[in-house]
């Protein structure tokens, strides 16, 4: 007879492979006193079989099974095939397929897949396995959580910052927490991501595996509880006994940060978008409280840009024209007056006095709009199925957002103040740079002050541009 040996062990430490080399030792003494020819040997080490886990060598034995290729299935104990019901009923329903004639195991029994009785006692053996599998993680589950109430370390990748104390608990490496608290401060001066990364990948400093950085490294690296002494374990959070890197005040910050630039320029729920013009999505129509978008022109061979009113199918009225040029212009003079003058400071006073009052309530703020933005995902969903009918579906998205818009507020002023901060006295500095910035620089210097720019309607003689026309709204007043 034809057989195939399989051996399987869920936690292989040392991956030394001892205990499968044991398993291979007494599988192929069963197939020599049987005198059966193994054809192949199937091997998956260190591979769990409780649950729905890939095995690549057990899903080859499968398709040896099924193709009718080999006669027996020999293995340490019928547990190494499987510790879940289902897989084992598939199993037996690819044996039948195949037309196998035996399951055998090194303790001497054998099983014919074809007879009632000894399926019945092959899927005892297996609920037996799997109740044994279930109670074997529920008693570690329970183990880890009480771990995690006494601020214990549970386990899991190496993070940046952290190594393991050989014990129960995680130390700071002195290097890397130095490198920790520089770009939790580069980040909350208003530095981005992506030049962060270039400058760590060329002073040759790795991650805690040992590659360069990426971009999304930094945020995933700086939002993470664990470097504020917060310990996370099937969602909930612990005390944790190591020291933090990151005391609490800045943690928030940052998190808020992390999560204002995911969201995109305020009062935008749809994610970051580029813009191609300086003030889209800045300019309000004062008639109908609508967007302006740019509109272009050609007279005589030159071309013309103005900040235009939505159409009235497009949610605007289409009621107000302004000449790109001259709000632009008028903007950047306002800006720099404002941040020189006391107006700024005592604005920057009001938030940072803010932002200390609501930061007790920063993270709950952060958990709900992580939650209402999944609801209201969840809600496009529905509505797409045909769930939520139109109506519906509006006046819930209604309601959700603005529990959205209200929420954002609280994580906008503790992650906006610190970036808007060092631009105190830069007004003159702005305005000498500016003509070198790209516009998504002068944007990210606009969206960091400025809620809103109204447009009121223009005045006889419509051909002449009043200044006055134009009504900043700073995000700090």
């Amino acid at each position: 007879m034809r057989a195939v040996t399989y051996y399987r062990i869920s936690l292989d430490r040392k991956h030394e492979g001892a205990g499968v080399e044991r398993q291979r030792k007494d599988c192929l003494a069963r197939c020599k006193r049987e005198g059966w020819t193994v054809v192949e040997e199937l091997e998956d080490n260190d591979q769990s079989a409780y649950g729905d886990k890939h095995r690549k060598q057990y899903n080859r034995l499968i398709e040896l099974v099924a193709q009718g290729a080999v006669d027996v299935v020999v293995a340490y104990h019928a547990d190494r095939l499987w510790r879940d019901p289902d897989q084992q009923r598939a199993f037996l329903g690819f044996a039948k397929q195949g037309g196998l004639s035996l399951v055998a195991t090194t303790s001497g029994r054998t099983y014919n897949p074809a007879d009632v009785d000894d399926s019945l006692w092959l899927s005892l053996e297996t609920l037996f396995a799997h109740k044994e599998s279930a109670d074997k993680a529920r008693r570690l589950k329970r183990a880890q959580v009480a771990k995690a109430e006494r601020g214990e370390w549970i386990g899991g990748p190496r993070s940046y910052g952290y190594e393991s104390d050989g014990r129960q608990g995680l130390r700071q490496v002195p290097s890397e927490a130095r490198i920790v608290r520089e770009l939790a401060r580069r980040t909350l001066a208003g530095e981005s991501s992506r030049s962060l990364v270039i400058d760590l990948n060329r002073r040759g400093i790795l991650t805690a595996k040992g590659k360069p950085w990426w971009v999304g490294s930094i945020p995933d690296l700086l939002e993470s509880r664990r470097l504020a002494g917060i310990l996370e374990y099937d969602g909930q959070q612990y005390d944790a006994k190591w020291t933090p890197i990151l005391d609490m005040e800045t943690h928030l910050q940052l998190r808020a940060l992390f999560a204002a630039r995911k969201r995109g320029p305020i009062g935008t729920r749809s994610g970051p978008r580029v813009r191609k013009y300086l003030l889209t999505g800045l300019l309000v129509c004062s008639k109908c409280g609508s967007g302006m978008g740019m509109n272009t022109g050609h007279t005589n061979g030159n071309t013309t840009y103005r900040y235009i009113c939505k159409a009235p199918g497009s949610g605007g009225c289409a009621g107000t024209t302004i000449r790109a040029g001259s709000v632009e212009t008028v903007v950047l003079d306002r800006l720099v007056e404002y941040l020189n003058g006391s107006d700024f400071a005592r604005a920057m006073q009001r938030a940072r006095k803010a932002a200390a009052r609501d930061r007790t309530d920063v993270a709950r703020a952060m958990e709900s709009l992580e939650r209402d933005r999944a609801q209201r995902t969840q809600l496009g969903d529905d509505y797409a199925d045909g769930i939520l009918d139109r109506g519906e579906y509006q006046r819930l998205v209604a309601r959700l957002d603005q529990r959205i818009d209200e929420t954002a507020k609280v994580v906008d002023r503790a992650a906006g103040t610190p970036s808007a901060e060092r631009l105190a006295g830069q007004g003159d500095a702005i305005r000498e740079a500016w003509d070198a910035m790209h516009v998504v620089e002068r944007r990210e210097v606009l969206e960091s002050l400025v809620a809103t720019i109204v447009v009121l309607p223009a005045t006889s003689p419509v051909n002449v541009f009043r200044p006055e026309r134009i009504r900043i709204e700073w995000r700090f007043d």
